[in-house]
């Protein structure tokens, strides 16, 4: 018959319920900015084009919102598309509209990791070893987060259907196990 090496029932709960870690980490921030463009149109300079150039007129303002509602459904930003929007007639004139002047989506994520260390100095171990049995949660809520639109997207061409939309998205939840001896 074997005996476990506590002393009393007082060890073997302390063993069990005490040892825990927790440690979350919330992230939120608003989208990266984007700024529209068009590959129809070149800025003639000497020996090379430069493309992709900046709308040149602003037909209609868009009412603009960066929820994922609004960049998941086609007509909710811009309705039309970019075209009925904005404008680049031939030619070289300035842009109308600044740099970076839309958001992205939002990215908001709670990740988490919770460990559970046992002491093993009771298995007639070193002093300092232990056991630690650790899960990690990445987007533990599975909430949805859409990829930032990216330099010569579709999402960013005042001409493609896809304008003003988010077509991917980052992964969701992600949950990794681990088991350490440390001695």
């Amino acid at each position: 018959m074997y005996y476990l090496p506590f002393s009393n029932r007082k060890d073997l709960l302390g063993t069990l319920l005490g040892g825990f870690e927790i440690s979350p980490i919330f992230t939120w921030n608003t989208g990266l900015p984007w700024t529209p463009v068009t590959y129809r149109y070149c800025i003639p300079q000497p020996g090379n084009c430069i493309s992709p150039t900046r709308p040149t007129e602003v037909l209609m303002n868009p009412i603009y919102s960066n929820s994922n509602y609004a960049l998941t459904h086609p007509d909710v930003n811009f309705p039309g598309g970019g075209s009925a929007f904005f404008a680049t007639p031939a030619g070289t004139k300035f842009p109308a509209i600044n740099r970076n002047s839309f958001r992205g989506p939002d990215f908001r994520t709670l990740d988490l990791s919770v460990a559970k260390n046992f002491r093993l100095d009771t298995f007639h171990l070193p002093e300092a070893s232990r056991l630690q049995l650790r899960a990690n949660f990445y987007n533990i809520f599975n909430l949805l987060n859409l990829s930032n639109f990216q330099f010569g997207d579709a999402s960013t061409n005042i001409n493609d259907p896809s304008f003003g939309r988010a077509l991917t998205a980052t992964s969701g939840r992600v949950v990794e196990l681990e088991g350490r001896f440390e001695f």
